[in-house]
């Protein structure tokens, strides 16, 4: 059974930003909680993503259809320079189709377990941080890094 998202600080205002913790299953499936899926299009459909592989340790995932048409146009014109592969490579690379299955199951490749800081044979645990457009894949190191960067910034509190 899975754990409330957690306490909001103030019930009466919306809650834009939710976090899971999940742990990467066997065949590097990632289950994504229904909330998350419908704000990319709805649970209980499968649903084609765009993945984005971030800084290292951070994977975004939005929905494909907003994206689509840009992402092709950018890739044909890549693929027209071909004194120029190496960018083509890094777009590949960064870029890619993934996909939800209808039961909620987004599959890892294991370029993108790596860019977790994960081996394909892993199965470490993960956040999920939703946003009102997309969610995030944030390794447990990312995290760790992000919240000593960012409680630097806000002065007055512990």
């Amino acid at each position: 059974m899975a754990r409330p998202p957690g306490i909001p600080f103030e019930r009466s205002l919306p809650r834009p930003v939710v976090q899971y913790v999940r742990r990467i299953t066997a065949g590097q499936g990632l289950t994504i909680p229904t909330f998350l899926r419908s704000r990319l299009g709805g649970p209980g459909v499968r649903l084609d993503t765009l993945v984005v592989l971030k800084d290292p340790g951070c994977v975004a995932v939005h929905p494909w259809h907003l994206h689509k048409a840009r992402l092709l146009d950018v890739r044909r014109q890549l693929l027209e320079e071909e004194d120029d592969l190496e960018a083509l490579a890094w777009f590949d690379d960064r870029y890619r189709l993934g996909r939800v299955s209808v039961g909620g199951r987004l599959a890892l490749e294991d370029p993108v377990l790596v860019h977790l800081g994960a081996l394909p044979s892993d199965r470490p645990h993960v956040l999920l941080i939703g946003f009102p457009d997309h969610f995030e894949i944030w390794s447990v190191a990312y995290r760790e890094t992000r919240l000593r960067e960012r409680a630097l910034e806000i002065e007055g509190l512990p």
